[in-house]
């Protein structure tokens, strides 16, 4: 018996490059990111965003699986910083330059 690979023609760029699980504990989010957070997860990240401000809950997110992130990130941290604590947990050094150089990093609690 012999083992065959077969080529797929299939942009690499078809595949997510990131996504978020969700999860409701008490008076709590926890928001697990993984791989990158840019554009393409922006939508899921406006779904989180609204359902955290009608709860009016904490949001916790787990940045330690995040390979990259851009001003989506950002975008999505500052608004709910301004209204209800956040804690970014175990964030890679470069998010957390990116989160002071935008000015964002002082309204977070960041948890190592």
């Amino acid at each position: 018996m012999s083992t065959q690979l077969k080529s797929f023609n299939h942009p690499i760029a078809a595949v997510a490059s990131g996504s978020a699980l969700t999860l409701e504990h008490d008076d709590e989010i926890i928001l697990w990111l993984f791989g990158d957070v840019d554009l393409a997860l922006s939508e899921e990240l406006d779904a989180v965003s609204g359902h955290a401000l009608r709860l009016g809950h904490a949001l916790t997110v787990e940045a330690s699986r995040i390979a990259f992130c851009d001003l989506t990130f950002v975008d999505f941290l500052a608004p709910l910083a301004s209204v209800l604590t956040v804690r970014v947990r175990r964030p890679s050094l470069s998010i957390v330059q990116l989160l002071a150089l935008t000015g964002v990093l002082s309204r977070l609690k960041v948890e190592d």
